[in-house]
């Protein structure tokens, strides 16, 4: 008998820790999910106060590319190398040849000059290649492979209405935020 009755508290002890498991892990899951969707949207504060910085700068929002008018728009940087100044946190200067397509082979693997300062007033300064920025990308998302080994990003700028929106004028009809050469006033 007394071996019957471990068996029930064994069980019994088993069923408890089963229906604890089963309450609590979602509740977990949940909290992690609001950690990611409080992380997203502090990334997108950033890049609303990154452009706000822009627009107080420059009188207008950056053009939706950016980089050498000659290139095709679709082979230029977007807007985010405009901005990278203007976000918080001291980003380190950017090294872009933006004079080349943004999947050129000088731009695959961006550089970034780093200043580090070891004593007053020495200072030095390394360029070294840009770690990911988590800033350009949602947490939430599901990883995104990179495009010519360059991450990409879920956070996008709304051209306008229609397939020929990026090429509007200001003011335009169906004109969005950006185009390829357009800049928008507030």
């Amino acid at each position: 008998m007394k071996s019957r009755s471990r068996l029930y508290e064994w069980v019994f002890g088993a069923a408890l820790i089963a229906l604890l498991a089963a309450v609590t892990i979602p509740a977990i899951q949940a909290a992690r999910e609001a950690a990611r969707q409080h992380t997203c949207e502090n990334h997108l504060k950033q890049l609303s106060l990154g452009l706000l910085n822009y627009s107080d700068t420059y009188g207008s929002f950056p053009p939706g590319t950016t980089g050498n008018r000659e290139l095709p728009p679709t082979e230029r940087f977007s807007w985010y190398p405009a901005i990278w100044v203007f976000i918080e946190g001291k980003p380190p200067r950017l090294l872009l040849d933006e004079t080349q397509a943004w999947n050129a082979e000088v731009n695959r693997l961006p550089k970034a000059e780093f200043t580090i300062d070891w004593a007053e007033p020495t200072e030095r300064i390394e360029i070294r290649p840009l770690p990911p920025r988590p800033l350009f990308a949602c947490p939430s998302a599901k990883p995104s492979e990179p495009i010519f080994g360059i991450a990409v990003t879920q956070y996008i700028g709304l051209a306008g209405l229609g397939p020929q929106s990026p090429e509007f004028d200001s003011g335009q009809p169906g004109a969005g935020v950006w185009g390829y050469d357009r800049q928008t006033k507030i």
